[in-house]
This record gives C-alpha cells, sequence and structure tokens, in this order.
C-alpha cells in the first residue's frame, strides 16, 4: 500500500495507519515497516494460541462435565423369565395373576396329575410292603430258619420299590410348577384347561435388583468404572433419586455411534420402583460409605395372600 513519500506498508494493514506513519522520511518508513510486520506477526500468534485455547475449552466442556450432568438411561428387571413346563399336560389349576408378587420357590401353576398321583399311591404301598417283607424275612434269617437267598431276595426288592416310589413322586413332582425367582408376573398366557407344550404359561419379572441401562459416549470410556456410585432420577410421576453401583462398562465401544454400555445396579426390595421407566444417571465415583436411596412416590405391585400372611 504506497503512502506519503513513496513510502508502503503490508497489504493487511490500514490506509489509515499507513497514512498516518507514511508521513517521515524514507528511513522513517523502512523502520516503521519492520514494526508493523513485528505486531501482526505477534497479533498472528496470539489468534493461534487463543484457538487452541477454544479448542481445548470446548474438549473439556464437553468430556469433563458429561460425568457430572445427566445422561438418559432406562430401568429394566434384573431377570425376566418365561415360565413353562418340563412336562405335557392339561392346567388344572393358575394360583396367581398378572401383577401379584411372588416368591422363588411359591407354586404357580397346577396340571392335571390324576395318573401319576395313582401310580405314586401304587409305588408307594409297594414300597411298604417290601420293607415289611424284608424285615419279616431279616428276623426268620437271623433264627437260620431260611436259606440266604430269601434273605437276599427281600433286601434286593425293598430297593428296587424304594427307588421306583422316589422316581415316582419326582414325575408327580413336575406337575407342579414353581416359582424360579422373586418378583412379579408380568403377563399369563395361558388359562386353566389348556395344554402346555413347550411354550410359556407366564412371563415374570425380577424387580429387586433392577438394572440401569446407559449408553455412554466413547469419551467417558476410561472415567467410569465397576463399583462406582450412581445416582439415577426417574421419570414423573416417580419422584427422588435412587443411589446404585456401576456392575458392567462395556469394554468394546460400538464405532457406528462412538458409544458404549454400562449397567447400574439398584436394589429395589420394597418394590417401590417400577421397571420400563426412562430415566437420567449422574456418576458420583467411588465412595464405600452405606448410601440410603431415595424413596419413589408411587402404587407397589398388590400383594398376594400369601405375602400379607
Amino acid at each position: 500500500m504506497p503512502t506519503g513519500r513513496g513510502c508502503s506498508f503490508p497489504s493487511h494493514s490500514t490506509a489509515i495507519i499507513g497514512g498516518a506513519l507514511g508521513a517521515g522520511g524514507d528511513g522513517w518508513c523502512a523502520h516503521n515497516e519492520f514494526i508493523m510486520r513485528i505486531i501482526f506477526m505477534n497479533v498472528r500468534s496470539v489468534v493461534f494460541c487463543i484457538g487452541l485455547s477454544l479448542i481445548a475449552l470446548e474438549a473439556a466442556v464437553n468430556a469433563a462435565p458429561m460425568k457430572e450432568s445427566g445422561l438418559d438411561c432406562i430401568i429394566e428387571p434384573s431377570s425376566k423369565v418365561n415360565l413353562g413346563s418340563e412336562v405335557p399336560g392339561i392346567i388344572e389349576e393358575i394360583t396367581l395373576d398378572r401383577g401379584d408378587i411372588v416368591q422363588k420357590g411359591q407354586v404357580l401353576v397346577k396340571l392335571d396329575s390324576k395318573v401319576e398321583l395313582a401310580i405314586l399311591e401304587s409305588k408307594k404301598a409297594r414300597y411298604e410292603f417290601a420293607k415289611n417283607e424284608h424285615k419279616r424275612r431279616s428276623g426268620l434269617y437271623a433264627k437260620a430258619m431260611i436259606p440266604t437267598r430269601d434273605f437276599d431276595e427281600s433286601e434286593t426288592n425293598e430297593k428296587v420299590a424304594q427307588r421306583e416310589a422316589e422316581e415316582a413322586e419326582k414325575v408327580y413332582e413336575r406337575r407342579t410348577i414353581r416359582s424360579p425367582i422373586d418378583g412379579v408376573i408380568v403377563q399369563r398366557l395361558l388359562q386353566p384347561g389348556e395344554r402346555v407344550e413347550q411354550e410359556p404359561i407366564m412371563k415374570l419379572a425380577q424387580l429387586s435388583p433392577l438394572y440401569v441401562e446407559v449408553i455412554a459416549p466413547a469419551s467417558m470410556l476410561r472415567s467410569v468404572k465397576a463399583g462406582d456410585r450412581a445416582a439415577v432420577r426417574p421419570e414423573d410421576p416417580v419422584k427422588g433419586e435412587y443411589i446404585g453401583r456401576v456392575k458392567i462398562v462395556d469394554n468394546v465401544v460400538d464405532a457406528a455411534s462412538g458409544t458404549f454400555g454400562i449397567r447400574i445396579e439398584l436394589e429395589n426390595k420394597d418394590y417401590s420402583l417400577p421397571s420400563g421407566l426412562k430415566c437420567s444417571v449422574r456418576f458420583l465415583g467411588k465412595d464405600d460409605s452405606p448410601k440410603k436411596p431415595s424413596r419413589a412416590v408411587g402404587k407397589s405391585p398388590k400383594k398376594t395372600q400369601h405375602d400379607r400372611s
């Protein structure tokens, strides 16, 4: 940019600055042109440093606060069971209904077992007869009134009858279906009078503990570890925060989404927190001190007569 007395400045300088500085002699112009180049080089360096600082700040904002701010999650049962039958048969009775709380080992379904019961009673009677016969022959054998062969035969008959009675009792017991978990009946699929083959009779869900499933960005992969505490806040109408523990942290990141999975275990012994709710979660890090979870406001699943007794 030409100025007064032939003095020129870099093309990126302004005309006002160039005109003001160009009023002196040629030496003065060369001196100030050198100063202006130094100034612009310094300004360029400052702008570059500011740009790097902004990039680092943005990365910190996107990564570090992620551990404090809430991530979306969903609350799921820790176990889901499709309850079926080992043997085919006609359903005679279903003792509970949808929404009822069940305990592990509690009878839920009875199949028609008239034939199996008759066989069991017959086998038990035969076993009692064989046992008494062996006892009688043992007395005779002790007095040397019967040969060893008769004694051995009675002993064998007793053992065989005992084994057959035990097998008949197992067959009969298979007609009674019990709950494999502590939980809640989610759905009844068959009704009394229907025949069951391989299809499930009902669906059960274990609600204590609950699992909270979280999808987290890959930037959190090293910041969350198994055993860390987490505060889970369910969506409305359930209120409060529930404190759980990180149970599983996936070591494989999904390349397409840049995310990985985290599972939190949440105690729910009173069933105050239902499953299936959306939620948000904050990770609190490790803390070995016991914490009581917040209480949720909501109606617990209805209890059966078994649970009230």
